[in-house]
């Protein structure tokens, strides 16, 4: 069994605070597929993890090639 990170939340209020319907929630807890990215996106914003989200996308370093050189 899995807690979450909101005890007293249900399924009902976290899918109104992310504004969508209760089966999109139950969907994205069971892994299933067709959530929009803007909500799991949402849905990490508000558990606090949308951090760790946006470490995994990072802007790569920029490469300089000098003149004459290829790629």
């Amino acid at each position: 069994m899995r807690k979450r990170k909101f005890p007293n939340d249900t399924q009902t209020r976290f899918a109104a605070r992310i504004g969508v319907g209760v089966t999109t929630i139950r969907n994205l807890e069971a892994g299933k597929g067709g959530v929009a990215w803007e909500t799991v996106v949402k849905a990490l914003d508000i558990l606090g993890m949308k951090n760790q989200l946006d470490a995994l996308f990072v802007e790569p370093p920029e490469i300089k090639i000098k003149s004459g050189e290829s790629w």
